[in-house]
């Protein structure tokens, strides 16, 4: 059974046993005690804050704005990064940083033409 965060607190603020908090919940052991630790009640993220990159924040927001300005593609805006920026990034790295800031679509980076009538 999945438990809400109001039957989290429930957990949390009981005196009764781990045991029947289980069995009434349907929940393991285990699931009750964590549950009872805690002060927040909401669902925790089981990925990092900090992700591993080779890029520097500033190095990012240097990539994106080239990524505008330059509108290269991937292979050879790779040779520029590692040109200018760092010599040690990949392109899968541009890639996820790009995707992350919304620049990774070439042709939506594009200025729109009119159409000709």
């Amino acid at each position: 059974m999945t438990t809400t965060p109001a039957i989290r607190a429930k957990i949390a603020a009981s005196v009764e046993s781990a045991t029947v908090l289980a069995g009434r919940y349907g929940v393991t052991l285990e699931m009750i005690y964590r549950w009872r630790g805690r002060t927040s009640f909401e669902v925790r993220t089981h990925t990092g804050n900090d992700l591993a990159t080779t890029l520097t924040r500033t190095q990012e927001a240097a990539a994106v704005e080239l990524r505008r300005v330059l509108l290269l593609p991937w292979d050879d805006f790779l040779a520029v990064a590692r040109e200018f920026l760092n010599s040690e990034v990949s392109r899968s790295g541009l890639e996820r940083c790009f995707r992350r800031r919304g620049f990774s679509n070439l042709n939506a980076l594009r200025p729109k033409t009119p159409a000709k009538t």
